[in-house]
């Protein structure tokens, strides 16, 4: 059986590297079979990169599911820091709550004050401008779920018609001649939505794979929409006029569909410096760039 493995892992390395465009230079561990791809592994182990956002200081900045920490990674020179958040005196233990610390996070996005927002389950921060690392204020405010999206004051619901649809995440905002649109990822609905903000019309774009799993968005510099998949290593593009689906398979991964081999954990995706899509890996440990 390790030798079929091992026999089908050559095949992978050897078709990608044929395919492979010319090298990128750019710091972390670019890879050799897709040099379109680079890394950058955290040193703390199961440190388990979550959300990703642009910072401030243009720097990528990660929440970390297992550990109560914050990343950042310096695109320009590749650096990787970690910052601890404090920990909070908690009366009454609640999901998330671990050993004094609020664990369990996976969101951190920019609010329109200049600061970052992270969530750690119930609890909230408010970071300082990235490079100090420090936490000056808690907040109160946000709704009781693990996700955030800065936007207008008030709240507007708009249900969705598609039965156990499970809306994951909002990251990407696009528009055109007849509205904005916000799109979000329906987790075992296994398709992206957006909802016309002006007419609260709602369409549903399905996944070409089954199990995908369709996990966050962001929205490039073309207005093209990306999103991630929890089960398959691999970062998606979306034709918003076709619906069609075109997938960049990750390096090493053995079997991709309809649950990739070995299993990633893809949870963010978002485009930032460099003209990239950066992803998360939360089961193997790093943040991942993808280069346009």
């Amino acid at each position: 059986m390790n030798s079929i493995i091992s026999l089908l892992g050559a095949i992978a390395f050897f078709n990608q590297a044929l395919s492979a465009p010319a090298p990128q230079k750019f710091p972390g561990d670019v890879s050799l079979q897709d040099p379109r791809f680079t890394y950058y592994p955290f040193n703390t182990p199961w440190a388990g990169p979550c959300d990703l956002t642009t910072g401030p200081d243009g720097a990528i900045w990660s929440s970390n599911f297992i550990t109560n920490t914050i990343g950042r990674v310096d695109p320009i020179t590749g650096d990787i820091s970690e910052y601890q958040v404090p920990s909070v005196n908690l009366t009454k233990l609640r999901l998330g709550d671990i050993l004094g610390k609020v664990g369990l996070s996976c969101v951190i996005q920019p609010g329109s004050d200049g600061f970052l927002s992270t969530r750690r389950q119930k609890r909230s921060k408010s970071l300082q401008p990235p490079s100090t690392g420090e936490f000056p204020s808690e907040l109160g405010n946000l709704e009781p779920f693990n996700d955030m999206w800065r936007g207008p004051k008030g709240i507007i619901e708009y249900p969705i018609p598609i039965p156990f649809s499970s809306p994951a995440v909002i990251r990407a905002e696009t528009s055109d001649a007849d509205g904005t649109y916000i799109w979000f990822t329906a987790f075992t609905g296994n398709y992206n939505g957006r909802v016309n903000i002006k007419t609260g019309e709602i369409k549903a774009f399905p996944s070409t794979s089954l199990l995908s799993f369709p996990t966050e968005n962001t929205v490039d510099g073309e207005g093209i929409v990306w999103f991630s998949t929890a089960t398959r290593n691999s970062v998606n593009k979306l034709n918003q006029n076709t619906g069609e689906v075109t997938s960049m398979k990750q390096p090493g991964t053995l079997i991709e569909a309809p649950i990739s081999v070995d299993p990633r954990v893809n949870i963010a995706v978002h485009y930032g410096p460099g003209n990239a899509i950066w992803f998360t890996k939360l089961a193997r440990n790093r943040i991942g760039r993808f280069q346009l």
